[in-house]
């Protein structure tokens, strides 16, 4: 079950966890207009209302339109999830988006990373951290960021990978 807004041309860049109860949280872009060089959309979440998501409550998680790429998920032990996308146009950002509950009903973005390369990596480690494996475009350098500080909303940068 995908949530297509009047006027979209299409979705992709998906991902989903399973939450304790069986029930997937699936995000993906749903994008409103296209052209040759660009797929502009809006990253959107749908909370699954049963195990094989018949239905489900769309819900936008960022309204503003860009050049949208790949979105990563993963689930902290409290059940909280963490969301990722990355922006290939502009400013290259990676925003990264808290889930204030289980379901998901409601958060908000609490970083963003500049100049970043569209592919990343995202992990979760056993104590709640996420970790993101990313590459600035300007010098190639690669970089982790560790997030899920207190109150699993602060974030910290500048880890460098040898």
């Amino acid at each position: 079950m995908l949530a297509m807004q009047p006027g979209g041309t299409g979705a992709a860049y998906a991902a989903m966890t399973l939450r304790t109860n069986g029930r997937p949280l699936f995000v993906h872009g749903v994008f409103a207009r296209n052209n040759a060089d660009h797929e502009y959309g809006v990253p959107t979440l749908l909370d699954c209302a049963d195990g094989n998501c018949t239905r489900g409550a769309p819900r936008v998680l960022d309204a503003t339109e860009r050049d949208l790429r790949v979105i990563r998920m993963a689930t902290r032990p409290n059940g909280r999830n963490l969301i990722t996308w990355g922006e290939a146009g502009g400013t290259k950002t990676l925003y990264l988006y808290q889930c204030a509950n289980r379901d998901c009903s409601m958060g908000r973005i609490t970083a963003t990373l500049p100049n970043v390369d569209v592919d990343y990596g995202l992990a979760m480690r056993d104590d709640g951290i996420a970790v993101i494996a990313f590459r600035l475009s300007a010098s190639g350098t690669v970089k982790l960021a560790f997030c899920g500080l207190p109150h699993d909303l602060i974030f910290a940068n500048d880890f460098e990978v040898p």
